[in-house]
């Protein structure tokens, strides 16, 4: 990516003077291809920033649950991506939404209402209805990064915008921050591809 102002010919040699570099990274991110899941016994699962593996038992009450360290998965189960989804979409509808609510009353803000979505490349949205989105993947996020995405969609009920106003409200009330949007870069690929 390039400003808009910036010329072809600036890119090219920027380009060409850090090609190596460029290339280097490329081949390390093909090499770390994520593998589809299998949803066999020891794989690792996340969830609130920590990996649990799974395990498949039969007579289980309910087709996931997360148990004594580990994800317990019925063995009878055959739509284990589906089962898993349904788990994380649940545990989503109940931390989330109360994380919102928690986090909007310590700081004053009144929104509308929060919802989950299925949203891949968006961790959060707020409408100009005053209308929290959340995605349901976040819930694989470590809590304190859970609670600077909704503090950022908080604070986009005062400022509809990414103005410095906007960050300057989001580092006030939450100073890390910028440690937490670098977690969420360096960790998109692996949540995205979550149930993959």
């Amino acid at each position: 990516r390039a400003p808009k102002w910036v010329s072809q010919r600036v890119i090219d040699a920027f380009v060409e003077k850090h090609g190596s570099w460029i290339k280097k990274h490329q081949d390390n991110a093909h090499t770390k291809k994520i593998l589809p899941k299998q949803f066999i016994d020891g794989e690792l699962f996340m969830f609130l920033g920590e990996y649990y593996p799974v395990y498949r038992q039969k007579n289980v009450h309910t087709s996931v649950m997360l148990k004594d360290g580990r994800f317990i998965l019925d063995s009878a189960i055959v739509e284990a991506k589906k089962s898993f989804e349904q788990w994380y979409r649940a545990e989503a509808q109940k931390i989330l939404i109360q994380k919102t609510f928690d986090l909007a009353n310590r700081y004053g803000f009144t929104y509308n209402a929060v919802r989950i979505t299925g949203a891949r490349t968006r961790w959060g949205s707020c409408s100009s209805k005053r209308n929290i989105n959340l995605s349901w993947r976040l819930i694989t996020a470590p809590s304190e990064v859970i609670e600077y995405v909704i503090i950022h969609e908080l604070v986009h009920l005062l400022h509809m915008n990414h103005s410095p106003d906007f960050w300057r409200e989001v580092a006030l009330l939450c100073p890390e921050y910028m440690h937490h949007k670098q977690w969420l870069r360096h960790n998109t690929r692996q949540i995205v591809s979550l149930l993959e």
